[in-house]
């Protein structure tokens, strides 16, 4: 069964959108964005895991985009790039007279791909991925333990 809404459902449904934007800030940016660049492929496939070392690697492609501690304590590098164009939307809204809760939405740092290089604790080259960096970071990362204080009952 369709409902039909009356002329004047959406009449306020447009007032109150305009009251609600009248009381906030609504701002659209348009931002081109470079992240360093995705190394060559032909370059990655010259390191060899229990052979390279990494200062071969820092020669061969430079300093990393990130850097990390890895599972074992050892450097984990990434190497990435991406070039994207987008829009980004910020809204602030005023909660009080002399506070405001604001929102602002931009995605291009996880949807960076490239490389990384996770080294065991001789400084050897151990594992090459090629993916999402933030998804890599997120697998490959070491974790820290969780103090007493933090601990759940």
């Amino acid at each position: 069964m369709s409902r039909r809404l009356s002329p004047g459902a959406g009449l306020r449904a447009v007032a109150l959108a305009c009251a609600f934007l009248g009381a906030s800030c609504v701002s659209f940016q348009y931002e081109r964005e470079l992240i360093e660049r995705v190394p060559d492929d032909s370059v990655v496939a010259t390191f060899v895991p229990g052979q390279t070392v990494l200062t071969d690697v820092l020669a061969g492609m430079g300093a990393p985009l990130d850097v990390w501690e890895g599972p074992a304590g050892a450097p984990v590098l990434a190497y990435g790039g991406l070039r994207s164009a987008e829009w980004n939307v910020d809204v602030s809204v005023p909660v009080t007279e002399y506070a405001s809760a604001s929102l602002a939405y931009t995605e291009s740092r996880a949807r960076t791909r490239g490389y990384m290089l996770l080294f065991g604790p001789d400084h050897r080259l151990e594992i090459v991925r090629y993916g999402l960096l933030a998804d890599l970071r997120r697998t490959y990362a070491r974790r820290r333990p969780a103090s007493v204080d933090e601990e759940v009952p």
